[in-house]
């Protein structure tokens, strides 16, 4: 076995189950942070089955705020009532454990497990998360992401948040699989952070 940077490799040069750095973006005051280059894994030559995002530091620009993900598909990032569902928990260093859904959403939630639970500004306050991107290839058995977050919210509380969400916006065979992904607060702008595309054999 050997290792060459971020990916790993068989005695025969092959690549074996490992995470490969595809792409690395670190916004500042942007509106999104747009991965575009996802694979179907059905192509010719595909090397990925599984893609995994980890964010670093992430921070706000707007205090209690919300953090959003969105599929692309064709190239269109999508967003439309049924669109998507999603289930999501927390967990807080003083006020237990809240949890929430959506059946019908027009994005996926990874934070509003709570009306009083969001991200804040202050400088303590930032976050981390790894997010895993499966089924992406084939419409037909939802598309999936799952996810973990752990950083301090608004109320500088330290927090974990962990969930799931689908694409259920199906379409008719041929459509375009997943080809991006979106990340997006839902007020204000992504003031600062690590984004991190890697992708797994």
């Amino acid at each position: 076995m050997e290792i060459q940077g971020a990916t790993i490799f068989d005695t025969l040069g092959n690549p074996i189950a490992g995470r490969s750095l595809i792409q690395t973006i670190t916004p500042a005051n942007a509106s999104s942070v747009d991965f575009t280059n996802l694979t179907d894994p059905a192509s010719p030559g595909a090397l990925y089955t599984r893609y995994i995002i980890e964010i670093d530091k992430l921070t706000p620009t707007s205090d209690s705020d919300n953090f959003h993900v969105l599929f692309s598909i064709g190239g269109v990032f999508k967003s439309g009532t049924s669109d998507y569902s999603w289930t999501a928990a927390s967990h807080t260093t003083s006020t237990g454990v809240f949890s929430s859904e959506d059946d019908t959403a027009d994005f996926i939630n990874t934070t509003r497990t709570n009306a009083g639970w969001k991200f804040g500004t202050d400088s303590k306050e930032d976050w981390d998360f790894t997010f895993t991107l499966s089924n992406f290839g084939d419409l037909a058995s939802l598309p999936k992401i799952s996810w973990e977050g752990w950083g301090n919210n608004d109320d500088d509380l330290g927090s974990r948040v962990s969930g799931m969400g689908q694409y259920r916006g199906l379409g008719s065979s041929g459509v375009p699989p997943i080809d991006g992904i979106r990340f997006i607060f839902e007020a204000g702008l992504i003031s600062s952070g690590t984004f991190r595309l890697y992708g797994q054999g």
